[in-house]
Formats: structure tokens, C-alpha cells, sequence
């Protein structure tokens, strides 16, 4: 998994998708909080066919904590390695 801010309130996250083995993968669900003491965990779900997501309407200049899991039908997998990532100061952009 990789991530990298697009603005001061946007990080883009990627990933490799999983390989299905006897089971179809329904979707990602991709975990972010503002930094790893943070209890406030957001999640965004995306469908099984994504590779990535866009976390929006983030604080500017802020580190997030960001890990991601694909999940069946019956259940969820394991959690990537957590990456930190810090969002672009107001009015930064990357071209």
C-alpha cells in the first residue's frame, strides 16, 4: 500500500489487489485516523474491482494513520502495515 496527499484535505491510497483464492473478494475498506492515538477511525469502503480511494475533507497539514483490508462476504481479512501520511499545507497542491 502506498498514499500521497493530492491537496491540504485529499490523500490518495493505493494497493495491490489480493489474489482470490476459493473466495471472491467483495470489496477494501480502508481505515484512516488523524494519528495512531487518534480512537476516532474513519473508513471508507471501496468494491472489490478498486485498487484505490480518495480520503477527502482531511485538515490541512495534518498526519493521518492509514492501513487497509479486503473483506468477503463472511468476513474481513488482516489489516495492512499501518503508513503515516501528512496532508499538504493550505493552498499547496501537487501538479
Amino acid at each position: 500500500m502506498t498514499a500521497e496527499s493530492d491537496t491540504s484535505t485529499s490523500i490518495r491510497v493505493t494497493w495491490v489487489k489480493v489474489e482470490e483464492q476459493n473466495v471472491t473478494i467483495q470489496g477494501y475498506k480502508v481505515f484512516y485516523a488523524k494519528n495512531e492515538y487518534d480512537s476516532n477511525v474513519n473508513v471508507t469502503s471501496v468494491h472489490g474491482n478498486t485498487s484505490s480511494a480518495l480520503l477527502d475533507d482531511l485538515q490541512p497539514y495534518t498526519w493521518y494513520n492509514i492501513t487497509v483490508l479486503a473483506y468477503t462476504s463472511n468476513e474481513d481479512g488482516p489489516n495492512s502495515t499501518a503508513i503515516t501520511v501528512r496532508t499538504l499545507q493550505g493552498g499547496e497542491e501537487t501538479l
